[in-house]
């Protein structure tokens, strides 16, 4: 229904139903539209597998009524493109997606320091930018710094897990704003 209360009137182009090998055909050009929306990786690969499915239930279920007049091939990559925008966003904002990448070796990145620190002076900005933060940040870093896992956090604050989570990373977060803060 439209916001005043009328029926939007039914498309009235008659229903085309394809075969799966012509949905399978499109996935490269689904892949091109993934790396354009900034997608990488095994992301990809997942993500057209819910693409694929997305459109053929769509499809099976006759939402896909694409105008005569027009060629098909390129309704149905318009129409591609948007299950895809679609699927992409939901993607995005599932809890299983946000996680923090472990590297091997993460010094390699960043080399080795240029002289030696001294280990009691970067201890105390450590704990000085600790006390500038909030008693929950506090709470939480510590109890992660001593080895307590999300789902342990969780369920010792009462939480949802998808609220550790996101709590732990932007106290981290803040953390590490505070001792750029002090090293600057």
């Amino acid at each position: 229904m439209t916001r005043r209360g009328r029926c939007r009137p039914a498309n009235p182009y008659p229903t085309v139903y394809l075969d799966a090998a012509v949905l399978v055909l499109e996935t490269v050009f689904i892949r091109r539209v993934l790396v354009h929306m900034g997608f990488r990786g095994t992301d990809i690969d997942d993500l057209c597998q819910v693409v694929f499915i997305g459109a053929w239930r769509s499809m099976t279920a006759g939402r896909f009524r694409p105008d005569p007049a027009m060629p098909l091939e390129h309704i149905l990559r318009l129409w591609l493109v948007g299950i895809t925008w679609r699927q992409a966003s939901h993607w995005r904002e599932r809890a299983f997606r946000r996680r923090e990448v472990l590297r091997w070796n993460p010094w390699a990145q960043v080399g080795e320091p240029a002289e030696e620190a001294d280990p009691r002076h970067d201890a105390r900005e450590a704990l000085a930018a600790l006390a500038r933060l909030r008693r929950q940040d506090q709470r939480i870093l510590m109890l992660a710094a001593q080895g307590v896992g999300v789902v342990d956090l969780a369920r010792h604050l009462q939480w949802p897990l998808t609220t550790a989570v996101n709590r732990l990373r932007r106290a981290r977060q803040r953390f590490a704003a505070l001792l750029a803060r002090r090293e600057g």
